[in-house]
């Protein structure tokens, strides 16, 4: 097992593309077992299923629009 201050130094010596996975991954473990959590994605689910839904035209623009931002 390894300890916290060997974790903290393999997270220095990643890419930032590596660090983006283990930051999604770590925010995955906070909210696997998150009953509100959960709540919430049924929810989201379901309004997809009831046609709430965004196109990829839509997605397409946002992205745009975020470049175009900076961000």
């Amino acid at each position: 097992m390894s300890t916290v201050k060997e974790v903290q130094e393999a997270l220095r010596q990643m890419s930032p593309e590596d660090r983006n996975r283990v930051k999604a991954f770590l925010l995955h473990l906070t909210r696997v077992n998150d009953p509100e959590h959960k709540a919430e994605v049924t929810r989201r689910l379901q309004a997809m299923e009831q046609g709430d839904r965004v196109t990829q035209a839509q997605v397409e623009k946002m992205h745009e629009d975020l470049c175009r931002e900076g961000q």
